[in-house]
């Protein structure tokens, strides 16, 4: 009796922690989105030196996940716990730089990173929190494309799903924001507000619940 195997057509995916900024830096060259093409070297080089100068330091927690399937490049985050970053008073741990090409990838990608914050006993995690603000930033951008880039905004492919990734897995959006350009040089302050601007105070029900977070 001749038993036959099938042989899988795809090998499996894996998650790998990387600590050498050489591996990291060959990813972000495949991976990494700019939408100018001109400043993506200067990204790109700021955040391995951001990364090594962290692994230098034996005291800082952070860690870089990579998605493989086989060679090919799957995902990529960065999952950290810097002492100066807090939500509502609390630790608070962050993950950034984040690429997944599938939902399947991307929820692997973030149970490395709930985990290692599980071991370090930080009880909330957010994101995508792109360190440093002055190359990477905050959140995901959602519209105005088409202007510059913009200081202190996550720059994501607007043709990428990660942020519908994350919604999937139980992540809700926080907080919006929005860039406004100012091209007049001076206006008249603030001597008469706008009929269509609401002014809204917290109750002291939401306030206690703020609280309790």
């Amino acid at each position: 009796m001749v038993q036959i195997l099938e042989k899988s057509l795809y090998e499996p995916v894996l998650i790998e922690e990387s600590k050498d900024i050489r591996e990291i830096r060959e990813v972000l060259e495949e991976i990494l989105y700019v939408p100018d093409a001109r400043v993506r070297h200067y990204i790109i080089n700021g955040l391995c030196n951001y990364i090594q100068s962290k692994f230098a330091d034996p005291e800082y927690k952070l860690k870089v996940f990579i998605a493989y399937q086989g060679i090919e490049v799957l995902g990529f985050v960065i999952s950290q716990i810097d002492p100066n970053y807090t939500s509502y008073g609390r630790k608070c741990g962050t993950f950034g730089w984040l690429y997944a090409n599938s939902l399947e990838t991307c929820k692997n990608l973030i149970k490395h990173c709930e985990a290692f914050m599980k071991e370090n006993k930080v009880r909330k995690l957010r994101g995508p929190i792109n360190f440093p603000k002055n190359i990477g930033g905050l959140g995901f951008q959602t519209e105005g494309f088409e202007e510059q880039m913009l200081y202190g905004v996550s720059t994501f492919n607007k043709d990428a799903k990660v942020l519908t990734y994350l919604e999937e897995l139980g992540y809700k959006k926080e907080s919006e924001y929005t860039c406004v350009h100012v091209a007049q040089k001076e206006w008249d302050k603030g001597r008469k507000i706008d009929s269509d601007i609401i002014f809204r105070y917290f109750s002291l029900k939401e306030l206690y619940g703020y609280a309790e977070e």
